[in-house]
């Protein structure tokens, strides 16, 4: 029983700081504080997205046949859309991430600079921190 005791009192004890650091690249640090449990920040993806200046969601060019956006997105320039993907907002796309074929993107989805949305993934209210690979055939949410 003590086991279980420490298990809990360490659990109890764990804030997002213990694992990661929040990436500078995304302008939501001041919503996914670090003292928090790393499940807390889970709540706040669409709260920082509400809070985001709707002058943010934006794609700067023309949508590929076969892929669909629609809703508040915002994908930085430097990313290109593959021929076929499916991204309804709110959605935050950092800079250099990559959107393979049959990713399919549905709200609530922060994915920091350099990330990877696999081919036939499916994401929902998930934030992904810079680097994040999910390159194939998962659910993320």
């Amino acid at each position: 029983m003590e086991d279980f005791r420490d298990y809990i009192s360490i659990t109890t004890m764990l804030t997002a700081s213990d694992l990661f650091e929040f990436p500078k690249s995304l302008p939501f640090a001041g919503v996914f504080k670090p003292e928090l449990a790393p499940w807390e920040w889970i709540p706040l993806i669409s709260k920082a997205l509400d809070d985001l200046d709707s002058s943010h969601f934006h794609y700067a060019w023309e949508i590929p046949d076969g892929c669909s956006v629609e809703g508040e997105v915002y994908i930085h320039p430097s990313v290109k859309l593959p021929a076929f993907c499916s991204i309804t907002g709110p959605v935050y796309i950092a800079e250099g991430c990559q959107i393979r074929p049959g990713a399919y993107i549905r709200g609530n989805v922060i994915a920091g600079k350099n990330c990877v949305l696999g081919n036939s993934c499916e994401f929902k209210n998930c934030l992904l921190l810079d680097g994040v690979q999910v390159p194939h055939f998962s659910y993320v949410g």
